[in-house]
């Protein structure tokens, strides 16, 4: 190690491995084909419903990779970034009918 740090000096101390994708990284064309199929039939389900059924169509992904690629293309969106729907309150006057 310490003549890996006097040969690149400081760059010596970063993993070799570092931006480079993971081995068990997914193949883009599988993600792709994962994707169209939510949009076409399950845009409007959570990711662990979604997965299932993905599952019985002969896609096997996890759900929470399914969660994080569904949430990258806007077909779910986690609850606390949902956009919350404001009720705005009436007078009592205008509530009862007598205007």
């Amino acid at each position: 190690m310490l003549l890996r740090i006097r040969e690149q000096g400081d760059a010596a101390l970063v993993h070799g491995l570092r931006g480079r994708p993971s081995n068990r990284k997914l193949a883009a064309r599988f993600e792709e084909k994962v994707l169209t199929r939510v949009g076409q039939r399950y845009a409007d389900f959570g990711p662990t419903l979604a997965a299932e059924h993905l599952a019985k169509d002969g896609f096997r992904v996890s759900r929470e990779t399914l969660r994080t690629w569904m949430s990258k293309a806007a077909f779910w969106h986690p609850r606390s970034q949902r956009v919350k729907k404001i009720h705005v309150w009436r007078r009592e006057e205008l509530a009862s009918g007598s205007w």
